[in-house]
């Protein structure tokens, strides 16, 4: 009952995370001049497979388009870090990490993700 409990506080955290990016886009100003540094390493994602190890082709689609659309949130509002609520793997953060240079903090409730996310990200890193 309770592990229920949590992840449907994750998932509300999740979709409110993802409410607050959509928002934020929408309310940027029209005239704003678009910054040519938004995105430096995502143009060498797809030649960099070592980040996409261990994802099948959709999942590796998601994660770099996911990622690309939170790094430019991440360098538009200047923030610190991004916290990854519900990080599993850790496809998002070591995509972020590597591919952008985002300090990220992946939090998991369950610890089988957190070991695998560290694993792989382990194995990522030796490439």
């Amino acid at each position: 009952m309770r592990s229920g409990i949590i992840i449907i506080i994750i998932i509300i955290i999740i979709i409110i995370i993802i409410i607050i990016m959509v928002v934020t886009i929408t309310i940027a100003p029209a005239d704003a001049a678009p910054k040519s540094n938004i995105l430096p390493v995502a143009s060498t994602l797809h030649s960099a497979s070592f980040i996409n190890h261990g994802m099948n082709a959709k999942k590796a689609h998601e994660v770099e388009a996911f990622g690309r659309l939170c790094a430019q949130i991440y360098r538009e509002q200047t923030l610190d870090q991004v916290a990854d609520v519900g990080s599993g793997k850790g496809y998002l953060g070591t995509y972020l990490s590597l591919a952008h240079g985002i300090p990220v903090l992946e939090i998991d409730s369950r610890e089988v993700n957190t070991r695998s996310s560290k694993r792989r990200r382990a194995n990522v890193q030796k490439f």
